[in-house]
């Protein structure tokens, strides 16, 4: 998530897959940041509930099985961090996602 203001949202990274926790199976998790990038609007990024596949930029990397999106991201230079499911909305940035010790 890139903004221009200085105190806005700016993007570590955003993948979509089956179990994105477990980092980089095979054909199961992508890279989505870029994608997601371009629908920043005024530093906030919305997001409506339906399924992720469907979005320009992404793909089913694994048809029939459950998906999540998760995204880092820095606002006011502390980390947040938000996993949703496919089909559930969002909306960034928000206080929740904060990580703490960040």
């Amino acid at each position: 998530v890139v903004s221009t203001q200085s105190t806005g949202s700016s993007g570590i990274n955003a993948e979509y897959g089956k179990q994105w926790y477990q980092r980089r199976v095979r054909g199961k998790l992508i890279d989505v940041t870029i994608p997601l990038q371009c629908l920043v609007a005024s530093s906030k990024l919305m997001i409506p509930e339906h399924t992720k596949a469907g979005m320009v930029g992404f793909y089913d990397v694994s048809f029939g099985e459950e998906k999540q999106l998760c995204v880092r991201y820095r606002f006011r230079n502390i980390i947040h961090e938000v996993t949703i499911e496919d089909t559930e909305s969002m909306r960034i940035p928000k206080q929740s996602h904060k990580v703490s010790g960040s």
